[in-house]
């Protein structure tokens, strides 16, 4: 943590600002002003200083960095022109000039500048300010009473304008007013850099009128050397109660916009701080302390001016360049040696690692060859039981149609096809069979419907082809995650815990009634169809046997399967159901020990 002190000095006293820097931030400690008794009379520049040292020292404030900030009537500023030359040339070029134009510049007189935003690619604007000698040297004495030595001597006008414009948000042009006792500093700023300063007399009692004048005669002389840029607000540097009336009488007379800038507004102080008097005053100062705590170099510095930069010897960087290459040669020759040599070993143990490895290497190639065609079996696998299924869900009612036989099979190259043949009531039931049949993965081609008229109730033949695209694989990993009509499903293996069914369209995803056996036992069946004492079926007994309207169980009662010309044509108790319309029962699940359909499954119908 660093301590900063801020301090200028005219003929009726002085004023200090000190604080610490945290982090780049500026904490100000402390702010007081010094007045010189006597005057310009009866005190020497000698005694002031002492007394400044002494009151630095009641403060504890003697140590620390010291910036100076001069007013700008001790100072000389011009605004140049040059021609464009590279920044290292900047400086002669602009000291050459300065020494033709500035009337008290000598040839080591202290100079500075800097380069004004302009859109003339022809030249450069340069604005220059210089300094008496016997102003810098009244600086060094004056911190060699306070045993310090000075490392900023900065104009003051361009301390205050670093610290509003980087405490404000800068528009094109606008004008800063700085009121010191009977001296104002009126600053234009474009674009938030000062680009002309104008130090004047004024009133201190009744300031307003002059600076009226010195406002617009500012403006004017700016928009002569800058182009015809208007005028956007004027700001005063001060406290509001300090300033009094002096915003409106300015609005009012220069009929532009006034505002207001309190210098302590822009920086963070102690609680334990106390604010002096006449605070618009110290904006250089702590311009000065926040540039420095934060690392920005002042517009211009007296101290440290801009110089070209010494000139080298050549033949001694030469001769540098060469011995490094040299001794960096040497390292690269070495060092590709070694590694020459590294890369040798490990070249000679990765191949006989290499050799090692063919094997497995061909053996994870056969395997990965025996996933590949796995993976493109499981891909072009139909889910047949869920055909199944869905056919006894979209095909039309008992009453419209009867499919009289049904073929499921697989295509090598992916997904598989149907074949249905039936009977309907009339030709259009074909094309509202077609349509729900058909979806995104289901194709439906009909060979059209001829007349059966041997058939009473159902006349109409159709034949019907449908092919079934492969599934995807999120298809087949969610797949087990199909709930539907799956609700009241338990794994049951085999059909004897089936009871008290109210219809044999209960059962679900079963392909082929064949595969009831082991003597299960269907008893209670509550559509009028008193299967017992005798209607085990068993040992392959099969759905497909019951015809010709024949009870289906060997039964005691004779209860038939009404109205049905197949023995799937009943499978739910209604008249004319085809064989697949039954299938979408939830009361039975767990076909687990059924074999997979992979062959044509054909269901014959009788008349009835």
């Amino acid at each position: 943590m660093s301590r900063l002190l801020a301090v200028e000095w005219d003929a009726r006293g002085a004023r200090v600002a000190t604080g610490r820097v945290t982090g780049h931030e500026l904490v100000l400690e402390a702010a007081w002003s010094l007045d010189w008794c006597g005057g310009d009379d009866g005190d020497e520049p000698g005694a002031r200083f002492v007394r400044l040292a002494e009151s630095l020292t009641e403060r504890g404030a003697g140590r620390g960095e010291w910036l100076v900030a001069i007013p700008r009537g001790r100072a000389e500023l011009r605004v140049l022109q040059t021609p464009p030359v590279p920044d290292d040339e900047l400086p002669e070029l602009v000291r050459f000039q300065a020494m033709r134009q500035f009337a008290s510049l000598s040839e080591e007189g202290p100079l500075d500048f800097v380069r004004l935003e302009n859109d003339q690619r022809s030249q450069f604007q340069i604005l220059a300010a210089s300094l008496p000698p016997s102003v810098l040297e009244e600086v060094y004495r004056c911190a060699a009473a306070c045993h310090a030595a000075p490392q900023r001597a900065v104009l003051r006008p361009f301390a205050s304008a670093s610290l509003f414009s980087r405490h404000t948000t800068s528009r094109d042009s606008e004008l800063l007013v700085e009121l010191n006792g009977e001296e104002a500093d009126v600053t234009v700023l474009i674009g938030g850099q000062a680009v002309l300063v104008r130090s004047v007399r004024i009133v201190a009692d009744q300031p307003s009128r002059p600076l009226v004048v010195e406002i617009r005669r500012t403006i004017a002389a700016a928009q002569n050397q800058f182009g015809d840029q208007p005028m956007e607000r004027v700001t005063l540097v001060g406290a509001g109660n300090e300033l009094g009336t002096l915003p409106e009488e300015l609005r009012q007379a220069l009929e532009m916009a006034v505002e207001v800038f309190d210098p302590f507004d822009a920086v963070r102080w102690e609680s334990t701080a106390v604010l002096p008097e006449q605070r618009g005053r110290y904006a250089a100062l702590l311009g000065l302390l926040q540039d420095e705590a934060r690392g920005n170099a002042p517009t211009l510095d007296f101290l440290n001016p801009r110089r070209r930069t010494p000139a080298v010897d050549r033949r001694v960087r030469y001769a540098a360049f060469a011995g490094l290459a040299v001794v960096c040669a040497g390292l690269l020759a070495i060092l590709l040696w070694v590694y020459v040599r590294g890369y040798d070993t490990r070249i000679a143990a990765l191949q006989a690692e290499a050799q090692d490895l063919n094997q497995q290497v061909e053996i994870a190639g056969q395997l990965e060859s025996d996933v590949r065609e796995i993976d493109r079996f499981v891909l072009g696998d139909v889910n047949w039981l869920d055909e199944m299924y869905l056919l006894s869900e979209r095909l039309p009612p008992a009453e419209d149609a009867l499919v009289a036989s049904a073929s499921f099979n697989s295509i090598p190259t992916g997904g598989g096809q149907i074949l249905l043949e039936g009977f309907v009531r009339e030709p259009s039931v074909i094309g509202d069979l077609e349509n729900k049949l058909r979806d995104e993965r289901r194709k439906v081609s009909g060979s059209g419907s001829q007349l059966d008229e041997r058939r009473r109730e159902l006349p109409w033949q159709f034949r019907e082809t449908i092919v079934v695209a492969p599934p995807d694989l999120e298809e087949m990993v969610y797949a087990s995650l199909d709930t539907r009509d799956a609700s009241d499903v338990s794994d049951v293996s085999d059909v004897s815990d089936v009871s008290d069914v109210s219809d044999v369209s209960d059962v679900s995803d079963v392909s082929d009634v064949s595969d009831v056996s082991d003597g299960s036992d269907v008893s209670d069946v509550s559509d009028g169809s008193d299967v017992s004492d005798g209607s085990d079926v068993s040992d392959g007994s099969d759905g497909s046997d019951v015809s010709d309207g024949s009870d289906g169980s060997d039964g005691s009662d004779g209860s038939d399967v009404s109205d049905g010309s197949d023995g799937l044509d009943g499978l739910d108790g209604s008249d004319g159901l085809d064989g697949l319309d039954g299938l979408d029962g939830s009361d039975t699940a767990g076909a687990a020990d059924r074999e997979p359909i992979t062959a044509e499954e054909t269901f014959q119908d009788d008349e009835a």
